[in-house]
Parts: C-alpha cells; structure tokens; sequence
C-alpha cells in the first residue's frame, strides 16, 4: 500500500551523487583547460574523475556497503556505466535523429532512463545487498528466512531459583507462558 521509503531515499541519495559527479567532472575539466591541456583529454579525465567519486560515494553513502571494495565490483560499477552510457546516448541518438524530438527533450528523457539503468544496475548487481565479495547477483538473492535463521543464536539462559521475570526482561529475555507454562529465551541478533 505504501511505497517503499528506503529503496526511494535510496534513489534519492543516488540523484545526489550525481549532482556531486557532475560538480567533479566540471571542476576537473575546468582545471584542466585552465592548465592547458587539450578539451578531449580533459573530457576524458574529468569524467572519469567523476565516475571515481561516484563509485566511492554510492558504495558507501547511497548502498551502505561495509565489505571492502574489491577488484570484480569495480569492473562491474564500469560494466553497468559503460551499459548506462550506450542506452542513453543510443536512446538520445534515436529520439533527436530518427524521430525529430528537440535535442533538449530528448537528452532529458534519455538521461532519465540511463539513470534508471545505472541506479538498477547498481542496486541489483554492482553493490547487491549481503553479496559475498566479488560474488555475483545470484549469489546475493538469499530469503528473507534463511537470512532471519544464520542471524539469530540463542544466548544461554540465567537459570537458579533467584531469577525473577523482571530481571529476565531487564537482561533482554523475552517470556512465552503458554498451555505447559512459562519458558523464557532469549535472540541475539547478528551473532
């Protein structure tokens, strides 16, 4: 019923380091020409510069990822830019040249759909959630269940006829009283 407000601030965190990426390549190129260096070079590094950043901060800022970064995801992340960049400029060359939209127009639509290709690719391969380093997509699709069951261990019980129900909740012990009494246990989560 309601949209899922994590995966849209997601989004949102992903638009901002896009923002972030465009205000490093003009920088960088802006520098660069300053220095003398030739437009097409300073194109070329001042982009890149930006993909650096945007790699950086996604993983870390908009994806939250905590192993560490490894060779196989950084050819993924300029696998799933350089698939970004082909459907966008593809998409753009069709809308402006085949169909006769304003170019404006249509670097926007494009753009936007070579957003939406980058922030998927992202999402579901390049920093997939609970992925095994340099595992791939497949390997990161666990169930909801299985992931619940290897993160729970139970914690041993305090157990003597001096423990009372308020210290067991004090200690984090959850009660169950049903048909054959009242059995305490106790769930540790991520251990």
């Amino acid at each position: 019923m309601f949209p899922n407000t994590y995966r849209i601030s997601q989004f949102l965190r992903f638009c901002t380091v896009g923002l972030g990426n465009t205000v490093v390549d003009f920088t960088v190129f802006f520098l660069l020409n300053l220095g003398g260096v030739s437009y097409l070079l300073a194109q070329v590094l001042s982009y890149s510069a930006g993909v650096v950043n945007s790699f950086f901060l996604n993983r870390k800022w908009t994806f939250r990822v905590k192993r560490r970064a490894n060779v196989p995801e950084a050819v993924n992340f300029i696998i799933v830019n350089v698939l970004s960049l082909l459907v966008s400029s593809g998409l753009l060359a069709f809308l402006h040249d085949v169909n006769h939209l304003n170019l404006w127009l249509s670097k926007l639509m494009a753009t936007g759909v070579g957003i939406m290709v980058n922030f998927t690719g992202s999402r579901l391969w390049v920093f997939a959630e609970n992925q095994k380093a340099g595992g791939s997509f497949r390997e990161s699709k666990r169930s909801f269940p299985n992931r619940m069951k290897t993160s729970k261990k139970k914690a041993p019980m305090p157990t003597g006829k001096g423990v009372e129900q308020g210290e067991l909740q004090r200690r984090g012990h959850g009660t169950y009283s049903g048909k054959y009494g009242s059995v305490a246990q106790r769930y540790i989560p991520g251990r």
